[in-house]
C-alpha cells in the first residue's frame, strides 16, 4: 500500500480505503524515517497475532513499524 524512499509513496488503491487503514499505512511508513523513529519491519499486519508476537518479543516489537501503527490506530 505504500513505501518509503526519499518520501512516502502511497499507492492509489489506498485512496478510498477505510480511514484506519489509510492512517495505519501513513503512520507505518512515516515511522521508518530516521528523524522520526527509524523503525524496522520485523512483522507485518495489524492482527491479534501481532499483539501476541509483541508480548513474546518486546525487544523487537518496540521498534516494529506495524506495532507502532497498531498502537496509534487501535491503542493495542
Amino acid at each position: 500500500m505504500g513505501y518509503v524512499r526519499s518520501g512516502i509513496v502511497i499507492f492509489k488503491k489506498l485512496i478510498g480505503a477505510y480511514a484506519d487503514s489509510a492512517v495505519s499505512v501513513i503512520i507505518h511508513e512515516a515511522s521508518h524515517f530516521l528523524d522520526t523513529m527509524a523503525t524496522t519491519d520485523e512483522q507485518y499486519y495489524i492482527t491479534p497475532f501481532l499483539s501476541a508476537w509483541g508480548r513474546s518479543h518486546p525487544d523487537l516489537a518496540i521498534n516494529n513499524a506495524d506495532s507502532i501503527a497498531g498502537y496509534v490506530v487501535d491503542g493495542d
